[in-house]
């Protein structure tokens, strides 16, 4: 303990042991309602783990009080945490005793501890909790004494992926905007360059649900790649239910029964990989579903030069193989 701290602790004992002088002449030759009652028992019993404070061996407030002050071989922080419990937990008790003597209010040992705890939080905000043993932790932690930092989340790094040389990759989306009621879905089918092979966008009626327009853009986009004879093709959706639905890993809502098993029979042509992707690796699909809200037919592109402007952007980013950040 440095001298200014011994100082302030011995400034401190001669302050308590000034206060004798209120207490009783039975009270006050010996280490008295500060260690020897039920009371201050129990409260010291509360603190042991924190403290390792036995007040069984106390006999006298000055030579304990400075005792515990000048002995204690811990960390800095720890150390100055101790100091303060110790001296709260004294404080609370002449307090509590003051109370009971002067206002007729019972001593709470409950009452005392928890005072204390308020002391502890107050203190314990100012120290650095990674020199704290697990005890201490423990105490901050539940009466709320310690300010979690909060975990840094590292963003990932999302793109959408290139097909292997000599395979085509289709991207598929819905959209379904519940407050306007507008619905629709596309899709772009690219090489391993980036390139559109095509594209399509489209208006759907009576969707009900986000899911219901993001199987009925699957459903459009395998069917136009049969129309068009490919039929070996990576197909990437952002809805993990629908690629669970139609891999039968999950089980199909009964009012998309129709939808799915079109979605089924077309597979069967189909020589068609189904993955999920995030939503990051899936902006052209996504740009095409909105703009699908606003057509009124199909829309059915043959190259990347005749993309809806809204497209172009996500388009032009994904060739280049430009990431997103994700959250």
């Amino acid at each position: 303990m440095t001298a200014p701290d011994r100082k302030l602790w011995q400034q401190a004992a001669l302050l308590i042991q000034n206060n004798h002088r209120l207490i009783p002449a039975k009270e006050n030759s010996t280490a008295s309602f500060w260690f020897d009652t039920w009371t201050a028992t129990k409260v010291w019993t509360d603190l042991f783990q924190l403290l390792q404070f036995d007040n069984n061996e106390a006999t006298n407030v000055t030579d304990e009080l400075l005792s515990f002050l000048s002995n204690q071989v811990l960390s800095s922080t720890m150390r100055r945490l101790s100091h303060c419990t110790f001296m709260s937990a004294m404080w609370e008790i002449w307090c509590s005793r003051n109370r009971e003597r002067f206002q007729e209010k019972i001593m709470s040992a409950k009452h005392i501890v928890h005072r204390i705890m308020l002391s502890i939080r107050a203190a314990g905000t100012s120290f650095k909790i990674q020199h704290l043993s697990q005890p201490w932790l423990d105490v901050l932690k539940q009466i709320g004494g310690v300010r979690e930092h909060p975990k840094l989340s590292i963003p990932t790094v999302v793109k959408w992926m290139h097909p292997p040389v000599g395979r085509l990759k289709l991207n598929v989306d819905g959209a379904f905007k519940i407050a306007a009621g507008d619905a629709g879905g596309g899709g772009i089918l690219r090489d391993h360059h980036g390139r559109c092979v095509f594209a399509f966008s489209t208006k759907y009626h009576g969707v009900i649900t986000a899911l219901d327009a993001e199987a009925r853009a699957l459903r459009d986009g395998l069917v136009t790649c049969c129309n068009q004879g490919i039929l070996d093709i990576m197909v990437e959706t952002d809805s993990l239910n629908l690629m669970r639905i139609v891999t039968c890993k999950m089980s199909q809502p009964w009012e998309l029964t129709c939808v799915i098993q079109d979605i089924v029979v077309t597979t069967l042509t189909l020589k068609a990989q189904i993955k999920y992707v995030p939503c990051e690796a899936n902006q052209v699909a996504n740009a095409l579903a909105g703009y699908g809200c606003s057509t009124n037919n199909f829309s059915f592109c043959g190259s990347g030069a005749v993309l809806p402007h809204v497209v172009k952007g996500p388009y032009r980013l994904d060739k280049v193989g430009c990431p997103t950040h994700r959250p």
